[in-house]
């Protein structure tokens, strides 16, 4: 029987390497992205959580988001948030298990947990970094320049994310089995 880990997990899927290697993608973006001056990111957070926290879907609240989402910066906080996001849940799965209090025996299980925790930030960053770089290069988002060929780098690279964090938690999942037939005998 040969071991799933070698032939489907080599050691680019299977270690910390694999989400090193993801979080410096969305710090290399981060890089890109200007900061929000401090007087309208405090003025966002304020409205936004406001907005979330009277949330009744009445028209006035419509009307509320819609002026915040129109205001120059709005694009650019809305993305560092998700960018500090998905940092904070990659840099999680890097952190050294728990020597105490964890649900988990097995440190690859525990890394597992973390990644799948991961995947909806890594999910909601994918969408909205596809979005912001639309409006980027539609020339919606004028306080952001970025070439073309910066959009075209970073569009891929953000669709890339989902995938590698997928291979890293499909070899984690390997690794806790242990070896396991390639093809099963089904119906034996």
């Amino acid at each position: 029987m040969r071991d799933v880990t070698e032939t489907y997990c080599w050691k680019l899927h299977d270690d910390d390497e694999t989400v090193a290697k993801l979080l410096e993608e969305v710090q290399r973006f981060e890089g890109l992205i200007p900061n929000v001056p401090p007087e309208e990111e405090s003025y966002l957070s304020r409205e936004h959580d406001a907005i979330l926290r009277d949330f009744d879907n009445t028209q006035q609240n419509r009307t509320r988001f819609n002026f915040i989402a129109s205001r120059p910066w709005y694009p650019v906080w809305n993305v560092r948030r998700d960018i500090e996001k998905v940092q904070a849940a990659l840099k999680k799965i890097l952190e050294a298990p728990r020597p105490w209090g964890t649900t988990y025996e097995n440190k690859e299980a525990e890394k597992l947990d973390r990644a799948i925790s991961a995947s909806n930030d890594v999910a909601r960053y994918v969408n909205s970094v596809d979005e912001f770089l639309v409006d980027v290069g539609r020339g919606k988002i004028k306080v952001v320049s970025m070439t073309e060929e910066q959009i075209r780098r970073f569009s891929f690279t953000t669709h890339q994310l989902p995938y590698g964090l997928g291979r890293y938690m499909g070899c984690k999942l390997a690794r806790i089995m242990g070896p396991q037939p390639l093809f099963p005998d089904v119906g034996r």
